[in-house]
């Protein structure tokens, strides 16, 4: 049941991305303004490589193929126009759908152009997602120096620009890197710092009134034990809780955990 749930799954959002790549292809044929050309080839390209978007398929190399041609068209315009801040939306849509393909180089390369355009306009958060970018690119060519080097760079400017959640996505980043170098415990540490985070920042997201009657809950006199019981109930001890420590072979890029006591 849970297989043909799945497959059904895939195939409407299969058959969804099929139509609206086939809507955005016919706007397009019939487009003659270059501002709506260079936005339908964008908009095309996003939706074959689920450009920041949440990943309902599987990319194949053609479709990152066929973005490739896309935003190359998008380039012309946009060069042409001197629009700088979509020329670097162009570079990280290439970026990620050369690192699709495999091919490294080129998608280091234009990572790099999408770094040094965001330095050159002052985006901090552009710059900090080109970093990202560009030590998941390292990771996949186990370059990890120079993957970490990127990391710490982002996560200076993450801090220095109070920006929390780019914190996280950075720390998640460093647990990918240490498990992929290796490094289980640094991998679980950094897992578990970033969890945390995540913790905090929901807690404080919390509307006040939720958080007064929390408050109000935890005031509530607790009902009296007889002491007889609690003199007979066993006592699980720290000491007992943590006296194995976990051995742990991680896949935090992929969200799976294999851990052994």
């Amino acid at each position: 049941m849970k297989n043909l749930t799945f497959t059904l799954l895939l195939f409407f959002s299969v058959s969804a991305f099929a139509q609206n790549a086939d809507d955005l292809q016919k706007q397009l044929d019939t487009a003659k303004n270059p501002c709506v050309k260079v936005n339908l080839y964008t908009a095309i390209a996003a939706n074959l490589i689920q450009f920041a978007q949440p990943k309902t398929r599987e990319v194949t190399y053609a479709d990152a193929g066929k973005a490739v041609d896309y935003v190359l068209k998008a380039i012309h315009i946009n060069s042409g126009d001197g629009d700088y801040f979509a020329l670097r939306t162009d570079y990280d849509m290439l970026s990620q759908a050369y690192f699709i393909q495999k091919k490294y180089t080129q998608a280091k390369w234009f990572a790099l152009q999408s770094s040094n355009t965001s330095r050159n306009l002052g985006e901090k958060a552009n710059i900090i997602n080109s970093l990202l970018q560009l030590a998941t690119i390292k990771m996949a060519i186990k370059d990890y120096k120079l993957a970490q080097q990127d990391l710490d760079e982002a996560m200076q400017i993450a801090k220095d620009s109070y920006n929390l959640l780019l914190q996280i996505e950075i720390e998640h980043s460093m647990a990918v890197l240490y498990d992929k170098s290796g490094n289980v415990k640094q991998a679980i540490a950094m897992q578990k710092h970033y969890s945390m985070l995540i913790a905090n920042l929901k807690k404080a997201q919390m509307p006040s009134i939720t958080v007064v009657a929390a408050a109000k809950t935890k005031q509530q006199p607790k009902p009296k034990v007889k002491a007889q019981i609690v003199a007979n109930t066993p006592r699980k001890t720290l000491s007992m809780q943590y006296s194995n420590p976990l051995e742990s072979k991680l896949n935090i890029e992929n969200g799976i955990w294999v851990v052994k006591d």
